[in-house]
């Protein structure tokens, strides 16, 4: 009965013994969750607006798949509440209010799927997920977690694909051991308070060390098993270009490492460029130092690039104009310098991807030409030639010269014509046929001015 405006409170349903699946997720239901017999075995209450306690489900042994997401739940687990729930294998606790610390009682774990983001728990990491060696789906984001990330998580879940522990108040240096996550494909580790180095050992992750085989059987890995019901994708909420994205049935193609705002220094390490299925890789404001690994434009699925905010300096690598697929990249807020790489594929990005580098120049940032750009300034001047070059030229001996000719010149031809009678004749009958045409001229034009005011 899922997706409609059905609301109002559930009765008891502890009597139904052969209900085995119920499905009242994306109603209007406002009431604590019903009693429910022993037996049930997949449960899907999400988006509706069910508040209260959840010890009803504490002891279902048989239950399956839990999903009370997007509810108004707002109350602390009982350390025992999860303490039968052997059986259980997909949990999704997502955007609810839930308190206290996560529960250290489970003694066995089947868990594949951990879905817990977005409430309030506060303590440090479970002890009890050491237990949960089938987990491929781990998200404690958007808590208030703290303390250090446990060594044993990359040694006790050996097959993680998507851990996701953002938005809490986790501290200390990654542990190197998070490298034997091999087939780790999504890791966001954001707005914590993580120090120290990027482990050089990030190589260590096989799955994002090649690239995505679309035909490989590791896409059944996020698929939710149910006994009575049909199989469904499990999902992922990840920060995506500045906004939370939901993966479903892509979650099996995303592969993605952000770090982003903690306080890890050091350089970038090189071994970073081996990770070549990577679709995104955010490591914006840190403290990291060095230069942009030379080697980058190996990543050549990369699509989302953010280096922001850093220490970082030197040139920008002309490998980076390699990445075709990149569609957002951000090298503001460094210490960068030189030229940028330009070509056509560069030409998408706006001045913005690098500002506040003061040693980058050239295009786009065009208030900021490189040197060998600019044209050489001229002296002011109305003429497009250099005075300063043509005044090599003209000195007074020029003037004197030029002064020199004119009057050998002038009295080279006056001369010649007083001296020849012939040429002065010549040049007398010239004036007087001027002289007889501008008389004739003004005879004509008075006449007509006469006739002109005769006829007004």
């Amino acid at each position: 009965m899922s997706h409609n405006q059905i609301h109002g409170v559930l009765p008891d349903l502890s009597s139904k013994i052969y209900l085995f699946v119920m499905d009242l997720s994306s109603n209007e239901f406002n009431s604590s969750p019903p009693l429910l017999p022993h037996n049930v075995e997949d449960i899907f209450l999400s988006r509706n607006k069910f508040s209260g306690t959840i010890t009803n489900f504490c002891n279902i042994r048989n239950l399956w798949n839990l999903d009370l997401s997007n509810n108004w739940f707002s109350t602390e687990i009982s350390q025992d509440c999860f303490t039968y729930l052997m059986s259980l294998r997909y949990l999704n606790l997502v955007n609810n209010n839930f308190m206290g610390e996560i529960p250290n009682s489970v003694d066995f774990c089947g868990l594949h799927s951990l879905h817990l983001r977005s409430n309030s728990f506060t303590g440090k990491f479970s002890r009890s997920l050491k237990n949960c060696s089938n987990l491929i789906i781990l998200d404690l984001g958007e808590n208030k977690l703290t303390g250090r990330i446990p060594s044993w998580l990359g040694e006790s879940i050996p097959g993680l694909g998507v851990l996701s522990l953002k938005s809490n108040k986790l501290y200390g240096v990654l542990p190197s051991s998070l490298c034997h996550l091999t087939k780790l494909q999504v890791l966001d580790i954001s707005g914590n308070n993580i120090s120290g180095t990027i482990p050089k050992c990030v190589k260590n992750f096989t799955l994002l060390s090649s690239k995505p085989n679309y035909n490989s059987s590791q896409d059944n890995r996020f698929v939710i098993y149910g006994r009575r019901t049909r199989d469904f994708y499990d999902n992922a909420d990840v920060m995506w270009k500045g906004r939370i994205a939901e993966y479903v049935n892509a979650l099996k193609l995303l592969t993605l490492i952000d770090l982003s705002s903690n306080s890890l220094t050091g350089e970038i390490p090189a071994e970073v460029t081996s990770l070549v299925g990577l679709f995104a890789l955010n490591l914006s404001r840190n403290n990291l130092v060095g230069t942009i690994p030379r080697d980058i434009g190996r990543l050549e699925l990369l699509n989302f690039l953010d280096l922001s905010k850093n220490n970082l300096m030197g040139s920008i690598p002309l490998t980076l104009s390699q990445l075709s697929h990149l569609g957002m990249l951000n090298l503001s807020f460094n210490d960068l310098s030189g030229r940028i790489p330009w070509d056509t594929h560069m030409q998408t990005f706006d001045a913005s991807t690098y500002m506040e580098n003061p040693g980058l120049c050239g295009p786009p940032l065009v208030l900021k030409p490189c040197p060998g750009d600019e044209m050489p300034k001229k002296p002011n001047s109305t003429n497009n030639v250099d005075e300063a070059h043509e005044n090599k030229f003209i000195t007074g001996g020029f003037y004197i010269s030029m002064a020199i000719g004119f009057i050998i010149a002038f009295w080279g031809v006056s001369g010649t014509l007083f001296l020849n009678n012939w040429c002065w004749t010549i040049v007398l009958n010239m004036f007087f046929r001027v002289e007889d045409w501008f008389y004739v001229n003004i005879l004509v034009n008075k006449n007509c001015i006469e006739r002109h005011f005769e006829k007004h």
